[in-house]
């Protein structure tokens, strides 16, 4: 993602300038060997020749005033045109700060609390913004003593080879300052800049008497990228020029945005591309546009670039059709005063942010230089040019009337940074007089220069021991204003504050694709993956998104299956786990199944108050009334558990269920088989003898209904031993659905079902045994019907049972097999009695085969008894019945009357 371009030009001259940058480097590792300073000097003067063929002809114009000290100025009043001449004027902020160093010495020269015996003059030379001109400019100012006179040959004033500058200001390149800064390090000349910040200046060993009152690049880039953490911008363009300022900005940019992904907020660069010195036209850029657009991500662009470059660049923007497309951030070295910007491409510098050294407005300056005009300021070689092109408007009737400029105009163009600056060479020569110190002594005015610390026109102003000063910017903004394009402070950023970005958002105004915003445009490689999907990455910035599967969730890049009883939630960010359901009340099925619970509840209530009403009836009596409130129980317990297994499953109603379960048929089916088993054996033994067979009364049917329910009871008891009653959540659908249930071993469900299987069974078989008895003893014919009718229903519930997976699906059969099994016994067990005591109205009884008087003698046969009730008669006494058929005389139907008693 990340591209690396250096654009050159092909004109005449690049190649030379590129030599020559050669040949700094090369004098900068000979300054390394301080014994050949004069071997340094002796060669930048053969390079200065050399290259004279190659240096724009300057014009021959000095802007001087003498006085007892002198302090020179290299100021890139020109830069060359296309064919390299030195014809093509600064903005008017250049000359802003050249009349700036004239206004403060006048200043400094009138006041009496400062060097009040030393007046101070000044020389101002044209560098003409090029690094061979400034060396060759630079070359007037060293003394004689030091072969200044060989840079001095054929100029045609000799005062303009003095030897009484003291010190020298400039320049504003840090290209061209490096040049001048090697030279004079050599001879001791201190040079001090108001706007050469490129942190190669800070190697004293290079450059030991080189100082300025701006900060070093590398506090620049650490603003801009507090900007783009600020504004959540991670990927971003990077146009720099190819110089020393640009190298060292990038390469301290580099640096920054390693550390920020080392701190987990990376910002990468879709495009990293170094352009020539000398590009000052919008088709010298047009290339890089394309290269922009290639990179559609990447909106925001830092600009590193000159004034010259960045007309250029903005240009080749508006041509290329995306005015408004990306976010720019600007350096110092472009954009300080909106009077630098060609007006054509103001609209596309709007919206901009911009770091500019922090200065301040100077008040009285303005007005100064607002008085200026070119009938009063004949000194400056240089201001009617710049008069005619900045300073006037041409009227309709030919003449000049000044134009006027806003207030603080000061401000964007820096002055106060130029005042700082001369009050710095100020105040250490008023000490050195002071301390009785000669002010031509360069090493000692050096020395006093960086020891010096004030409140100057920008702040305090107080030096480290490489010369350089704290970090402090202004945050800066391009907008219309009323018509107007204007110069906005935003914010602050400061090196030495905890919080070094400060920002008035309610200042900011966005342009987001050509349009006013409220929020800032985004300059990100890759979106945020959707949830649900993981990151791959491909660097810090720039990834694809891959969707995990519908269960997964994303966790360090990989794909998280949640558990079987688990789903996503939170946008697929986390999983949770599915709230089990169970059978509460408010289900249809449980509803319906707690109606026939009630239902059969209140049916069991009514069989029992009869059986309890006519509890001394013979017939209640003779149908072993014991075993029925056994069973009676067994059919109350099988309809009030149904509540309990619709319930919400609890260790409690889990132990209730586990236990009743198996409990309810046995308690029901256990004296059911000892009432059918005794039948069966009374008719079989009366069948073979007339013995009474044994373990027929009340007292023996209770113990072994006992003994087959205790059988039930100890298998139950034997797995609560084993096991505890625990309450399970069993997933139905992967993912979906799970289901809260009581847990159950396979192998204890399976021993209670078969035990009261077995039960059931032997209910059927002795109930098929005994479907011969006489057909008027109705008790086994129900016996048999309910025995029957049990062996059905269970034989559809234990499969559907085991194969039925859903749980609450299982609740309800095994409710609906309890409740139908209850209803079968009501059915055909209790509610013949009733129906009999109530509403069969006879006079006589009957017993098996026989009709018996309430004394238990014979009647008849039950032929004979229908004949006889037909005729109302009583037939002839039969002979005496057998004694085992005199065991059931309790069985008997008492008839009172035609109507039921109820």
């Amino acid at each position: 993602m990340f591209s690396l371009y250096r654009i050159t030009s092909g004109r005449i001259g690049s190649r030379t300038l590129y030599w020559f940058q050669d040949v700094t480097e090369m004098m900068a590792s000979f300054v390394r060997i301080q014994s050949l300073q004069c071997l340094v000097l002796i060669t930048v003067q053969l390079i200065t020749m050399t290259l004279q063929s190659h240096i724009p002809n300057i014009k021959n114009n000095v802007y001087r005033r003498d006085g007892d000290v002198v302090i020179g100025v290299l100021a890139d009043v020109h830069r060359p045109d296309d064919s390299g001449q030195c014809v093509r004027t600064q903005d008017v902020s250049l000359m802003q700060r050249l009349e700036a160093v004239v206004f403060i010495i006048d200043q400094i020269n009138s006041r009496n609390d400062i060097l009040p015996t030393v007046e101070i003059g000044f020389e101002i030379l044209d560098t003409c913004s090029q690094q061979t001109t400034t060396l060759s400019q630079a070359m007037r100012f060293i003394p004689p003593d030091s072969f200044r006179w060989e840079s001095c040959t054929g100029t045609s004033s000799p005062q303009q080879c003095s030897s009484d500058i003291v010190a020298v200001i400039g320049t504003e390149r840090s290209s061209t300052s490096i040049s001048a800064a090697i030279m004079y390090g050599l001879i001791h000349l201190p040079m001090v800049s108001y706007f050469a910040s490129s942190d190669d200046l800070t190697d004293t060993n290079l450059y030991p008497y080189f100082m300025r009152v701006v900060p070093p690049d590398r506090f620049q880039v650490k603003a801009m990228v507090d900007l783009m953490l600020d504004f959540n911008w991670n990927y971003i363009s990077v146009l720099y020029t190819d110089d020393s300022y640009g190298r060292n900005a990038v390469k301290n940019l580099m640096q920054e945005l390693l550390y920020s992904t080392s701190k987990n907020r990376p910002i990468c660069i879709a495009n990293n591309i170094a352009v020539g010195t000398d590009w000052d036209s919008a088709e010298d850029f047009l290339d890089i546009t394309n290269i922009l657009k290639a990179s559609a991500n990447s909106k925001v662009i830092v600009l590193i670039v000159d004034i010259v470059q960045a007309n250029g660049f903005l240009g080749a923007l508006r041509v290329a059709g995306l005015t408004g497309q990306y976010q720019i951030i600007g350096s110092d070295a472009w954009g300080s005063n909106v009077d630098e910007i060609d007006e054509d491409n103001l609209i596309v510098a709007q919206g901009s942010l911009k770091t500019h050294f922090h200065t301040t407005r100077v008040e009285a300056y303005e007005q100064y230089f607002q008085s200026l005009t070119p009938e009063n300021n004949k000194e400056n070689p240089w201001f009617q040019e710049y008069w005619d092109t900045y300073l006037s408007n041409i009227t309709t009737n030919g003449t000049q009337n000044q134009r006027k400029y806003t207030n603080g105009f000061s401000k964007d163009s820096s002055i106060s940074l130029v005042m700082d600056t001369v009050m710095t060479i100020a105040y250490a020569m008023d000490s050195m007089v002071n301390d009785s110190y000669p002010v031509t002594d360069g090493d000692m005015l050096f020395s006093y220069m960086i020891n010096t610390s004030f409140v100057g026109s920008s702040g305090s102003v107080e030096f480290d021991e490489n010369g350089d000063l704290q970090g402090i910017y202004n945050i800066d903004t391009i907008q219309l204003v009323d018509g107007n394009y204007q110069i906005k402070n935003i914010g602050t950023w400061q090196s030495a504050s905890e919080n070094r970005l400060q920002l008035d958002q309610f200042q900011m105004m966005w342009i987001v694709n050509g349009s006013r915003s409220d929020s800032p445009i985004e300059s990100i490689c890759s979106l945020p993956c959707q949830a649900g999907h993981i990151r791959i990455d491909i660097d810090a910035c720039c990834w694809t998104c891959v969707n995990c599967s519908e269960y997964q969730i994303p966790i360090d890049g990989d794909c998280y299956t949640c558990l079987d009883d688990e789903t996503t939630a939170f946008n697929r960010t986390v999983c949770v786990a599915i709230e089990p359901e169970y059978m509460h009340y408010g289900n249809a099925w449980a509803v319906a199944l707690l109606v026939m619970a009630v239902f059969g509840v209140c049916v069991s209530t009514v069989v029992l108050a009869m059986f309890s009403k006519y509890n001394k009836h013979a017939l209640i009596k003779a149908s072993s009334r014991e075993l029925s409130g056994i069973m009676l129980f067994g059919v109350f317990m099988s309809f009030t558990l149904v509540f309990s297994i619709i319930s919400k499953p609890t260790m409690t109603t889990c132990l209730i269920n586990r236990i009743g379960f198996m409990v309810c048929f046995t308690f029901t089916y256990a004296p059911l088989l000892v009432r059918v088993n005794r039948i069966y054996r009374i008719f079989s033994a009366g069948k073979k003898s007339t013995k009474r067979p044994k373990f027929i009364s009340p007292r023996s049917q209770i113990v072994m209904a006992s003994a087959l329910i205790a059988v039930q009871l100890l298998i139950n008891g034997v797995y609560l031993l084993k096991g505890n009653t625990d309450v399970d959540s069993v997933v139905v659908e992967t993912h979906v659905r799970t289901i809260l249930v009581c847990h159950v071993e396979f192998v204890e469900l399976v021993g209670s079902l078969s035990y009261n299987l077995f039960l059931i069974l032997c209910c059927t078989y002795y109930a098929f045994v005994t479907r011969k008895v006489p057909t008027n003893y109705n008790e086994s014919r129900f016996i048999s019907i309910s025995a029957y009718t049990t062996l059905v229903i269970w034989l559809g519930f234990i499969p559907s049972y085991f194969l039925v997976r859903d749980t609450l699906i299982r609740a309800s059969v095994m409710s609906l097999a309890m409740i139908f099994s209850a209803f079968v016994t009501l059915t055909f067990t209790f509610i013949p009695k009733l129906y009999a005591i109530m509403c069969l109205n006879t006079e006589k009884t009957q017993i098996g085969t026989y009709q018996v008087d309430r004394t238990g003698t014979s009647i008849n046969t039950p032929q004979q008894h229908q004949e006889g009730v037909l005729r109302n008669k009583i037939g002839p006494l039969l002979p005496r019945p057998p004694s085992s058929v005199q065991t059931l005389e309790n069985q008997i139907i008492p008839i009172t009357n035609s109507s039921c008693n109820i």
